[in-house]
């Protein structure tokens, strides 16, 4: 679907021949960009390749819990650390993804740091509307913030939602592998070593309204930014409540994207996604945006990032698209006519990111017909695009592959008729954590396979 790496390295090679041509002549200067353009492709596919192959050897999903190290959280911070790196003013220590790193207005909070990754715009009840009170559109799901340390002795401060949970990796290892929640709305998580000092890499990760209100460890210890990654990859994830990671028990945690992520080795995932949108539907009531609208506030939201330093988007929609959207039943072809619409907006938002299209969800639906009539007039709307940068996932069993959920049963209430008995919850809609492995494994696997097609 694009050159080979080879053909890549070879366009670079020509381009200090090409420069001097295409200065004079128009039709050179455009073989040249696109030259330039195929060799930013291909470096960025070997980059993803590279992560891939990390992962598979070692991810924090896959791997052993960390040792060494016990953990408890408290509602009162431990006296004897007394070296405490507030998180606002000491944000250059961590290095953060998930979302943009904000500090909150007003005194009381202005040592905190939240992380907005989307926008439910127009509506401006965003999960973040409380503490962004001049962005009430923005809204988090998950994050996570690491550093360095060789304190025997580290507390990590959170702001917390009763509900928000969080999760603690040592040396790439998590302590537990369940999400563990706050006392009272605040956080003291103290991780003891048990006397043994030596440099560690510690990342918090946490979802919704978590803050990161800071850091504390021994006197006679620091913090310091861990060292840049090998390959860093950055991913949006855009959709409907599926991308949100809703029905997980904890959306920033366990939501298929994030996971996802982990078991490829990326380094920055964004869930850009708003619930109760898709290609048309724009959220009813909840008075939102369809995704053609979401396009171009991805970069305003998060502004740390710039159009080339995406590397991979995720589009998985469709579900809220099934039934009436406004009153109106809209057929197969008009779905996929602005589902081709979208991705055409995103690829010029981010030329050189590679874009995965998934099938619709069917949550327990059967999947029915309609359904699997939406995601083959995708398909057949994804061939005629002809993007040499992106690939088609079939979800819901199209195309001789096998639907990933099936059954109409639910957590609380199987059927015995598929996956759906455990993998969607008990709200009949949304994935349960089983789902939304499930969701992560196969669609990292698609990805590696197109991975593999593209190194031949």
């Amino acid at each position: 679907m694009i050159r080979h790496a080879a053909g890549a390295l070879a366009a670079l090679l020509l381009m200090g021949q090409a420069v001097a041509l295409a200065q004079s002549d128009p039709v050179a200067r455009a073989l040249s960009a696109r030259a330039l353009a195929d060799a930013r492709t291909g470096a960025q596919v070997d980059r993803l390749r590279r992560a891939a192959q990390r992962a598979a050897a070692a991810n924090p999903e896959d791997a052993d819990l960390a040792s060494g190290v016990t953990m408890s959280v408290s509602a009162t911070p431990d006296a004897a650390l007394t070296t405490i790196y507030n998180a606002g003013p000491s944000v250059a220590l961590f290095a953060t993804s998930g979302g943009r790193p904000t500090a909150a207005g007003g005194a009381a909070n202005s040592q905190f740091l939240y992380f907005p990754v989307a926008s439910v715009a127009p509506a401006t009840n965003g999960n973040l509307s409380a503490v962004l009170a001049s962005t009430p559109d923005y809204a988090a799901w998950g994050w996570s913030a690491a550093f360095e340390t060789d304190s025997d002795r580290v507390e990590i401060r959170l702001s917390s939602c009763v509900t928000c949970l969080f999760r603690v990796r040592v040396d790439g290892r998590y302590i537990a592998r369940a999400g563990t929640a706050g006392v009272n709305y605040v956080a003291h998580v103290l991780l003891d070593f048990a006397g043994v000092r030596r440099p560690r890499t510690i990342t918090v990760e946490a979802s919704d309204t978590n803050a990161l209100r800071g850091v504390a460890v021994r006197p006679t210890s620091n913090i310091w930014r861990p060292g840049t990654e090998p390959d860093r990859i950055v991913a949006i994830a855009t959709g409907d409540s599926y991308s949100e990671g809703q029905g997980a028990s904890s959306p920033g945690l366990f939501g298929w994207p994030k996971v996802l992520g982990r078991l490829m080795g990326w380094s920055d995932v964004r869930q850009v996604a708003v619930g109760g949108t898709g290609y048309l539907s724009w959220g009813g009531s909840l008075n939102r945006s369809p995704i053609a609208s979401q396009i171009g506030r991805w970069l305003t939201v998060n502004n740390d990032l710039t159009r080339d330093d995406v590397d991979i988007v995720t589009v998985a929609a469709g579900y809220n698209d099934h039934g009436a959207v406004g009153g109106t039943i809209y057929t197969p072809e008009v779905i996929a006519t602005q589902a081709l619409a979208d991705w055409r907006a995103i690829r010029a938002l981010l030329p050189r990111a590679t874009i995965m299209v998934m099938g619709p969800h069917a949550g327990a639906r059967g999947p029915d017909g309609r359904t699997q009539a939406i995601e083959a007039a995708l398909q057949a709307r994804f061939a005629q695009w002809r993007d040499m940068n992106a690939l088609f996932v079939p979800v819901v069993g199209t195309s001789g592959a096998t639907p990933w959920i099936f059954g109409t049963g639910k957590v609380g209430a199987p059927a015995g008729n598929g996956n759906a008995d455990i993998a969607i919850s008990g709200d009949g809609v949304h994935p349960s954590d089983a789902g939304h492995m499930i969701y992560a494994r196969r669609a990292a696997a698609a990805i590696r396979a197109e991975l593999g097609r593209r190194a031949r």
